[in-house]
């Protein structure tokens, strides 16, 4: 009679008392970031952008043409976010974004060469990082600080590296389409680290600015009421009899 070995993937409950570690490692933090550029740009761009599901181990991440913009991040754990637009897909996110705060479509930008479309880009670069950063806070319960994005426009096919001086890094690729299927690419270098999980706990929700600007109208609404000169007076003759 032959035995059955059970299989070490198996996706049953463990036995009672058996306690099993949760890790992040850098695919769930990649997964994170991926996950902040589609929330940040789709309500940028007011259409869906998304990633594709397959991803790429790498050797080095680079700046690549039509435009980079990188950002390095330090503290519990060091990194490099890079998003690399070709120029279609800039400009696509630049003109959506810009109509979707009223600008005029005749008001836009007609290359993207303009200093006016990296400005756009590196201020959404810096929400999407921004993002990333607080949602690392709430739920690896670490703290990371990012600098302020930096751009290249790159009109000739050439590849710049940037050292992150990493102790043992790792590099990943993603693809990134936007609504009118133009691409653009984000990589993500950061020291090999992992995240294990020994206690439980809920991770903090995120901080809703609608409701906490609600919050502070209500208190600036009603004010608690002050005790005037006059009713200080009243008081202190009542007191004495009078």
């Amino acid at each position: 009679m032959t035995s059955t070995v059970p299989s070490t993937t198996s996706l049953q409950p463990a036995a009672a008392g058996t306690h099993y570690a949760t890790v992040y490692g850098t695919e769930d933090i990649l997964v994170s970031l991926c996950n902040s550029v589609t929330r940040v740009l789709s309500v940028a761009m007011q259409g869906p952008v998304h990633y594709s599901a397959m991803v790429q181990r790498i050797t080095k991440t680079c700046l690549k043409p039509d435009i980079g913009c990188f950002v390095l991040f330090d503290g519990g754990f060091s990194g490099l976010v890079i998003l690399n637009f070709s120029a279609d897909a800039a400009m696509e996110v630049y003109e959506r974004y810009m109509l979707s705060m009223g600008m005029s479509s005749d008001d836009l930008a007609s290359s993207f060469t303009s200093d006016e479309v990296s400005n756009v880009l590196g201020e959404l670069m810096n929400q999407v990082v921004g993002d990333f950063v607080s949602k690392i806070r709430r739920e690896l319960q670490t703290h990371i600080r990012q600098n302020q994005p930096k751009m290249l426009v790159l009109n000739q096919p050439v590849v710049l590296s940037v050292d992150a001086n990493l102790d043992q890094p790792e590099a990943r690729r993603v693809t990134f389409y936007t609504n009118n299927n133009n691409i653009f690419y984000l990589e993500l270098a950061m020291d090999r680290t992992q995240f294990v999980k020994v206690c439980d706990f809920e991770p903090q929700a995120a901080p809703d600015p609608d409701a906490l600007m609600e919050q502070v109208a209500g208190s600036d609404a009603a004010p608690s009421p002050a005790s005037g000169p006059d009713d200080e007076t009243e008081a202190l003759l009542r007191s004495l009899g009078m």
